[in-house]
């Protein structure tokens, strides 16, 4: 009969199914215990030397049952946390993830050298761009999901866009508006204190530094916010300029300086109404944007047809339209995957795989990121709308030694993320819309 079980091991037949597949670990017990059953057979008509017997085996391998319990428990709940994550990471399974892959490859040509991401990347580079399953059983095999957490309240998903403006190369006309190279001999030594905006502009201080000129002294002011910007020059050649510096003095929203005189409400602070009022009142503008002090210089690169029309962000590379995020590298890594779901300000939801591949002056807090939209005008009306609250689920590699703070493993939930919050739908979004409107 078989009465008598130990470590999952029927000791009455040694050779049952239940005692075969074993780890090594199990087996050499197994084999303690096999050659006790036989001991145990011997004596098996003497009942009380029996019961000794079995409780003596017991009491010398106590931690036979425990490891099988325990062990066979912690491995379905991994299991079960394994499976369940992805499973119910809402619109994982629906979201095109090739149009995320070349940001990846991006992202794993600035990161590869780092020890905890070298391997992924690698396993990365021999997958097809085109590949789906490919792509998404890779992720979900070599990497863990963790859920920010939000801290000090901070949760706001925000866009920005690379505008694309008319310039000249030499002032003449309307293009009269110059956007400036950073001084070389600031470089060297910087002048103390440094000068704000109104002085700058009423010296000539930079002259000589001009890149470009434009026609307009909003978009050279929309221009500094953004930090980037393709220009189309007379000659149809276009450029790209991109944050070079600054004169180190804080951002102060121009919206606001005319929010606080009553010029415009704060539902009519957006770059529409900005633009109308500074048509209306030629005289004040410079008072407008000398509220703030802070000045921006750029650089100047030349696109090319392997560039395509994308930004470079912080991390060094181009930037992908709608798969690309600027964060707070307190929380997030550069580089790193990142589950986004938040609203889309068309209706419906974005739910996409992103790679967080800039930063922003704005973008400070766990739950806070910058949605890139891409180039161009349609770009940055989507970019102004956007202003939700969101989740984000952070992709780490599996042997990832230590999570940045303000991550949890993500729970076994079922996430649903449809709630929209009370965003401004006329607000013109610069790297946060933020950095021209407080909140």
């Amino acid at each position: 009969m078989n009465k008598y079980r130990y470590c999952n091991y029927n000791i009455d037949n040694p050779d049952l199914e239940i005692n075969k597949n074993k780890s090594l670990f199990s087996r050499v017990r197994m084999a303690i215990i096999k050659v006790a059953s036989n001991i145990y057979n011997i004596i098996g008509k003497f009942n009380i030397i029996k019961y000794i017997f079995i409780l003596w085996i017991i009491a010398m391998l106590p931690s036979c049952a425990t490891y099988s319990v325990v062990n066979q428990e912690q491995n379905q709940e991994q299991n079960i946390n394994y499976d369940t994550k992805w499973k119910h990471l809402d619109g994982w399974a629906n979201d095109d993830i090739t149009k995320a892959w070349s940001a990846w490859i991006k992202s794993c040509s600035k990161i590869q050298n780092k020890p905890e991401w070298s391997d992924v990347c690698q396993k990365a580079y021999s997958i097809s761009s085109n590949d789906i399953n490919a792509q998404r059983e890779y992720f979900e095999t070599n990497f863990m999901l963790h859920e920010m957490q939000s801290i000090n309240g901070t949760n706001k998903i925000t866009g920005y866009y690379e505008p694309i403006l008319r310039g000249s190369r030499t002032p003449h006309d309307k293009f009269i508006y110059p956007i400036y190279n950073y001084p070389n001999e600031w470089k060297i030594s910087k002048p103390r204190p440094m000068p704000a905006r109104a002085q700058i502009m009423s010296s000539n201080m930079l002259k000589g530094k001009e890149i470009v000129y434009l026609d307009n002294p909003i978009d050279v002011a929309f221009l500094q916010v953004q930090g980037s910007g393709q220009i189309i020059l007379e000659n149809n050649e276009i450029i790209r300029v991109s944050y070079a510096g600054n004169n180190e003095y804080p951002f102060k929203s121009f919206a606001q300086w005319l929010i606080d005189r009553k010029e415009l409400t704060r539902g009519q602070a957006g770059i529409p109404n900005i633009r109308t009022w500074a048509a209306a009142n030629p005289g004040r503008v410079n008072e407008m944007l000398n509220s703030n002090p802070r000045f921006i210089f750029f650089s100047e690169n030349k696109i090319t047809l392997q560039d395509g029309s994308a930004a470079v962000g912080a991390l060094g590379v181009n930037l992908t339209a709608e798969r690309s995020i600027a964060v707070d590298t307190n929380y997030i890594p550069l580089g790193t995957p990142v589950f986004l779901s938040t609203n889309h300000p068309s209706g419906g939801n974005i739910k996409h795989l992103v790679m967080a591949q800039d930063i922003g002056n704005a973008i400070k807090g766990s739950i806070r990121a910058d949605f890139f939209w891409g180039s161009g005008e349609e770009a940055g009306i989507l970019a102004g709308r956007t202003n939700y609250n969101g989740k984000m689920h952070m992709l780490l590699p599996n042997h990832y030694k230590s999570p940045p703070p303000a991550v949890m493993p993500s729970s076994n939930n079922s996430i649903n993320y449809n709630n929209s919050s009370n965003a401004n739908q006329n607000a013109f979004m610069p790297n946060s819309i933020e950095d021209i409107i407080n909140r």
